[in-house]
This record gives structure tokens, C-alpha cells and sequence, in this order.
């Protein structure tokens, strides 16, 4: 998926690269709200920019659902 493809990512990404890439270290790629597309967009923004890859760690919900995203294993790893 094109990040054209979808307006709000689109002008999301292009916030982040100019007003935000400077100041951050990794971009959250896996989200309850992300499909497919988006994960692989944010996954790919956060090659190109050598940003740490996270997951949707966090819960604000209530009841609380932690643990209901599928993020892979390797995404510890960064941390090390």
C-alpha cells in the first residue's frame, strides 16, 4: 500500500518526517486500529529511518485487553 492511497497517513507520515524524526527513536508499526497496510507502511517508514519498530504495548481501554495484538518475536530483539 502507497501512502498516498490514504489521505490522513499520508499527511501523518509527512508530519512525522518533518516536524518529529529528529526528536524520536522508533515509530509504533503495530496498533489495534492498523491494518495490514498500515503495518507494513509504518514498517517500511521505519527502515528507511533506522527507527526501533514497536507495538501497541499499552492499553487505555476498559476492560482492560492486553495482549490482543500479534507482534513478532524479533521485535524484542531491538531492544537488547
Amino acid at each position: 500500500m502507497r501512502c498516498a492511497q490514504i489521505p490522513a497517513l499520508a499527511e501523518q507520515t509527512n508530519i512525522i518526517e518533518e516536524d518529529m524524526l529528529q526528536y524520536i527513536d522508533g515509530i509504533e508499526c503495530w496498533h489495534s486500529r492498523h491494518d495490514a497496510g498500515m503495518v507494513a507502511h509504518y514498517l517500511e517508514f521505519a527502515r528507511k529511518h533506522v527507527l526501533l519498530m514497536t507495538g501497541g504495548s499499552d492499553c487505555h481501554q476498559k476492560p482492560l485487553l492486553m495482549g490482543t495484538l500479534d507482534i513478532p518475536d524479533w521485535v524484542a530483539g531491538q531492544f537488547k
